[in-house]
């Protein structure tokens, strides 16, 4: 039998989530935009991917999207969300809470916890959680497009300013209901939708 002589890294793990903070905080190799209805957050797609299999699936489905408009999300949930993709943790304030766990939560992160150690906190949780479930509904395309949210060819003008000969081939469109349509950068409907 042939000896193997292993060879590793030191904190392997950790050196890893430090530099795609990095590369996030800088704006390095991003190949992604998330839109929502205030504004937009370059990622990588692979981070997502290896977190969500709701952001896996749209990926996957087709390699071509580089924008996913995340409708009835705001530019402070997705920036938890990044967040919590990136760095592993979060703390939200509590008025926020129900909003951004109910985002998350939709798009089925791996892992998902929340940290209700103290006796107080997890009745207000609990509490919550029932009256969020009651009171809140997922955001239809329609719906959101009646709000005013940019259409696909919006957000290409938006993504493609000042570059030339670049930009978005493909924009998937998803509200937190896990509901996709796929657009070219036109703005229409593709055949093969996810």
């Amino acid at each position: 039998m042939k000896r193997k002589i292993r060879i590793c890294t030191d904190g392997h793990l950790q050196n890893l989530e430090k530099t795609f903070k990095s590369l996030l905080q800088n704006d390095l190799l991003t190949d992604c935009t998330l839109w929502c209805r205030n504004g937009s957050i370059r990622v990588h797609k692979l981070v997502l991917a290896a977190v969500s299999p709701h952001f896996r699936k749209i990926f996957l489905d087709s390699d071509q999207n580089s924008s996913v408009y995340m409708y009835g999300i705001a530019i402070d949930q997705l920036q938890y969300l990044i967040e919590l993709i990136y760095k592993g943790t979060i703390e939200v304030p509590g008025r926020n809470f129900n909003a951004v766990y109910d985002f998350v939560e939709s798009l089925e992160i791996t892992g998902l916890m929340v940290d209700t150690s103290r006796k107080k906190e997890k009745e207000k949780y609990s509490k919550s959680r029932t009256h969020s479930r009651v009171n809140s509904a997922p955001v239809t395309n329609a719906e959101a497009k009646k709000s005013g949210a940019p259409d696909s060819s919006q957000l290409h003008n938006a993504d493609t300013e000042g570059q030339s000969g670049t930009g978005i081939q493909n924009t998937t469109v998803a509200d937190t209901s896990g509901d996709t349509t796929e657009h070219n950068a036109t703005g229409e409907k593709t055949d093969d939708g996810i």
